[in-house]
């Protein structure tokens, strides 16, 4: 899904060779600034097909530079030394790269027909295969009031699940597996056929994701070794839950799973007065920064970022507008990674990643978290992907990514062999980020204080109408237009 005009080498990255220092911060609209050769050969439009690369069709001064040219003075042709043809490379790749960068990013763009150059391919819609499993238009989801978060309603027991136990048609469950399709992607739509999430296997016929997808093994555990990490921080209703035996996560079963993760990213709550960067502790500094400026990493997030917006485009410009306007507000926010949507990661350790059934339910109530798929172990016998509002379970090989609404669907994942291993690697936005900046910059309850309940409730159901109408249908995918024009608010 990305430009492979940058030789990258994630076999001999260094992790921890870069300085601990948090890498200086760029403006808002170079952070989002998304070429269009990038998004062109890497927009989901490409999870299916060959990435295209502008080296593939060189500009006049790199072919006149790739072979010998006739002097116009004598006439006679000039013969290059090796060294002297690749510093001419060298330097035609830097012109490229500086002229991708020069450009300015489509989301400020006014003109649909330019966002339509970035919206799927038909070719990959044509080979998409739809999931019959649908999202009952999200009719049983529990959005909190204000429409920006979620709520975290009836919710299976927390402990482990195999395979077997989920999908055996003579047990409780009953559930449909959803088999890999390392040529396709799988979108995942509601009873009107919008697309609500979608399974990606990553690009195809290209070698280098294999080789990604190892190198951030190898990088996971190495970092793994040195970081530092603590039980999880509870907040006031969860302590007591606890201290009362009522329940809650703990250091030793945590809400999502006990296994070992960091985080990082804009975030908000927990007595915050404003939104902040999420703090890491001082022994994690070169953990989080070895991973932001990590090419491995990097194109796991443009990959993620790219797959929004081919497949809910209206979706992504609302992300990135609301992000723009965070971070002129708050100049000391940034993202994690350049050339991506989300504001914020988590990186699970594992060894053995095993997520409980769980929402995530600060994220924005009807956005998208991206999660990608890493380890080593036998992903048709385990690991699998699980959704349980739809009853389905993904098979879910390493590198593979889904996009879903994480805050509303209910999601784990399968048990996986005792000596296997398996990470994942997660990018998502917090609800409170779109709330913070549509309020006004103002704190939740200095809002409502100067609304009544009535009219609360009706603008939190007015946008989850709103959000949900972000929504496109293969249809309008197709259409292009359609698919980015702003819809109205579903009734």
């Amino acid at each position: 899904m990305e430009a492979q005009n940058e030789p990258e080498d994630p076999e001999n990255e260094s992790p921890l060779s870069t300085p601990p220092s948090t890498p200086p911060t760029s403006p808002p609209s170079s952070i989002l600034n998304l070429p269009v050769e990038e998004l062109n050969s890497s927009s989901p439009a490409s999870p299916l097909s060959a990435p295209s690369s502008l080296s593939d069709h060189p500009s006049p001064s790199t072919a006149d530079s790739s072979c010998a040219r006739l002097s116009p003075e004598r006439g006679k042709r000039r013969v290059r030394s090796a060294a002297q043809i690749a510093r001419d490379k060298v330097k035609s790749k830097r012109a490229r790269r500086t002229a991708r960068r020069s450009q300015p990013s489509i989301i400020f763009s006014r003109s649909p027909e330019v966002l339509v150059q970035h919206s799927l391919r038909a070719a990959v819609l044509n080979a998409a295969r739809v999931v019959q499993q649908t999202f009952h238009a999200m009719r049983d989801f529990h959005p909190a009031q204000s429409g920006y978060i979620s709520l975290e309603k009836n919710l299976p027991e927390k402990r482990d699940y195999n395979l077997n136990e989920l999908t055996d048609p003579e047990g409780e469950f009953k559930f449909n597996k959803l088999a890999h399709d390392p040529s396709s992607s799988q979108p995942l739509t509601s009873s009107g056929g919008a697309v609500m999430g979608v399974v990606i296997p990553g690009p195809q016929h290209d070698p280098s994701w294999a080789a990604n997808v190892q190198a951030a093994n190898a990088m996971i555990e190495e970092l793994g070794a040195v970081a530092k990490f603590t039980p999880p921080r509870l907040t006031k209703t969860q302590k007591f839950l606890v201290e009362n035996g009522l329940g809650g996560p703990t250091a030793s079963h945590p809400r999502r799973g006990a296994h070992n993760s960091l985080a990082y990213g804009a975030s908000t709550g927990n007595g915050q007065k404003e939104p902040q960067m999420m703090r890491v502790l001082p022994a994690n500094e070169p953990v989080i920064t070895a991973v932001r400026n990590s090419r491995v990493f990097q194109r796991f997030a443009r990959f993620m970022s790219c797959g929004m917006l081919g497949w809910a485009p209206r979706l992504f410009l609302y992300y990135a507008r609301t992000i723009i306007s965070l971070h002129k507000k708050h100049p000391d926010l940034h993202l994690p990674f350049e050339k991506c949507v989300f504001s914020a990661f988590t990186l699970n350790f594992g060894p053995r990643t095993l997520c409980y059934p769980h929402r995530d339910i600060k994220n924005l109530a009807f956005g998208w978290c991206g999660i990608t798929a890493l380890g080593d172990y036998d992903w048709q016998k385990g690991g699998h992907f699980v959704i349980w509002d739809l009853k389905l379970v993904v098979e879910f090989p390493p590198g593979t990514t889904v996009l879903i609404p994480s805050a509303m669907v209910c999601h784990s994942n399968t048990a996986i062999g005792p000596t296997e291993k398996q990470y994942s690697f997660a990018m998502y936005t917090a609800g409170g980020l779109f709330r913070w900046v549509e309020h006004g910059f103002a704190p939740e309850k200095i809002y409502q204080e100067m609304r009544s309940r009535a009219e609360i409730a009706v603008e939190g159901k007015d946008r989850w109408s709103s959000g949900l109408a972000l929504f496109s249908t293969l249809e309008q995918l197709r259409e292009g237009n359609s698919a980015i024009a702003t819809p109205k608010p579903s009734s």
